[in-house]
């Protein structure tokens, strides 16, 4: 991964940013979406969504750039659906392969989502993101 994304991730979340907004938020530049869009519509995802402690919202706003990235927009006859959920699947398994788990109470061992205790969990999602987006031919600067 880009040490230099990987860096604003952890500089983002270092900020207060819950782990789906910082990884959202880092890859504002690709997505063409602005700062504050992501910002706000990741908010309910820290916490494993809402505190629930359930997917990681690292992942969770992983499949939200893929799948921005990986979509044709095709409203009617999207031809990219099937691909994109196929990626989406291919970044959940190299997650869980390096996490253990996609789940936030597994990941945090029964401890409450709080600032600072993703850190290590949201470095090692840094590395899988990128490695994963370069095997499936989706190139971040």
């Amino acid at each position: 991964m880009s040490k230099t994304r990987c860096a604003e991730i952890m500089r983002l979340s270092g900020e207060g940013y819950n782990c789906a907004q910082a990884v959202a938020c880092a890859y504002a530049d690709v997505t063409g979406l602005d700062h504050k869009t992501l910002f706000k519509i990741t908010e309910t995802l820290g916490g494993g969504m809402g505190r629930m402690q359930e997917t990681c919202g690292a992942l969770i706003a992983t499949y939200l750039v893929m799948s921005h990235l990986n979509s044709d927009g095709g409203l009617s006859q999207g031809k990219t659906k099937l691909d994109t959920y196929d990626k989406t699947q291919v970044l959940h398994d190299s997650f869980v392969a390096k996490l253990g788990s996609s789940n936030c109470k597994v990941l945090l061992k029964g401890e409450k989502p709080k600032h600072g205790v993703c850190d290590d969990k949201l470095q090692t999602a840094c590395d899988i993101i990128e490695d994963t987006f370069h095997k499936m031919g989706i190139q971040v600067p």
